[in-house]
C-alpha cells in the first residue's frame, strides 16, 4: 500500500483528509505534520510516497516555499498542495516549485483522489479550467506539429515526473544551467508559454 504525510496546521482537517484518503482503499497515512519544521522532522524519520500539503501554513513558510525545500532534497517525490485560495493566483507558482498538483478545497473528493493517483504516477493534476487556460488546445496542437524540434530526452525526463531543475539534472546528467537552457530552449521552440505549458504539453504527448 501507498503511503502518505499529511500537512496542515489543523487537527481536524487532517483528521478528515485521512479519513478520506484511507478510505479509498490504496493509500495509508503514515505520518502528520501540523508546520513546516515537523515535516522536515518527519520526512527525515521516514520518506512516503506521496506529501499532500496545505498551502499556508502556521510557522511562516508556506507551501510553495515547503515544496521547493522537499523537492530539493527528495526530487521523487510528489507534493499535492490543497487552498482554499484562487488557484489562479497560487496554482502556476505552485507546480514551478515542483508541485505535482494543486487542488482547490471546493473540489469533490473524486478530484482529489485522482489528484493524488496522477501525483503518484509522475504526472500534473489542475483544474479542467486552469489547463485549459494554461495550455488551450489550439496552442496544444500548435505545439504537437512541432515536437520534434524538442530535446527528446528533456521530453522523456518530464513525462517520467521530473520537473525540477535539481531532479532534471540528476536524471540527465546535466549541470543545472545547462538544464535551465535545455527547459527555455524547449519552451521558446514549442512556441508555449510558460515552463508549466512545457510541463503540461509533455504529459499530453
Amino acid at each position: 500500500m501507498r503511503t502518505a504525510l499529511l500537512i496542515d496546521d489543523h487537527a481536524m482537517i487532517r483528521t478528515g483528509l485521512r479519513r478520506l484518503l484511507e478510505a479509498s482503499g490504496d493509500l495509508e497515512v503514515v505520518s502528520e505534520a501540523s508546520t513546516a519544521a515537523e515535516a522536515h522532522d518527519r520526512l527525515c524519520d521516514r520518506v512516503p510516497d506521496i506529501v499532500i500539503a496545505d498551502l499556508v501554513l502556521a510557522d511562516g513558510p508556506d507551501g510553495i516555499q515547503l515544496t521547493k525545500a522537499i523537492k530539493a532534497r527528495h526530487p521523487d517525490l510528489p507534493v499535492l498542495l490543497l487552498s482554499g485560495h484562487d488557484e489562479e493566483l497560487f496554482a502556476e507558482r505552485a507546480i514551478d516549485a515542483g508541485a505535482s498538483g494543486f487542488v482547490m478545497k471546493d473540489e469533490d473528493v473524486s478530484s482529489l483522489l485522482d489528484a493524488v493517483e496522477l501525483a503518484l504516477a509522475g504526472r500534473i493534476w489542475l483544474s479542467r479550467d486552469l489547463k485549459s487556460r494554461l495550455l488551450p488546445p489550439s496552442l496544444l496542437e500548435a505545439a504537437r506539429a512541432r515536437a520534434g524540434e524538442a530535446s527528446p530526452a528533456l521530453v522523456r525526463e518530464i513525462q517520467r515526473g521530473n520537473r525540477t531543475v535539481v531532479g532534471l539534472s540528476r536524471a540527465m546528467g546535466l549541470p543545472l544551467s545547462r538544464v535551465e537552457a535545455e527547459l527555455k530552449s524547449a519552451q521558446l521552440a514549442l512556441g508555449l508559454p510558460s515552463q508549466v505549458a512545457l510541463f503540461l504539453f509533455a504529459q499530453e504527448l
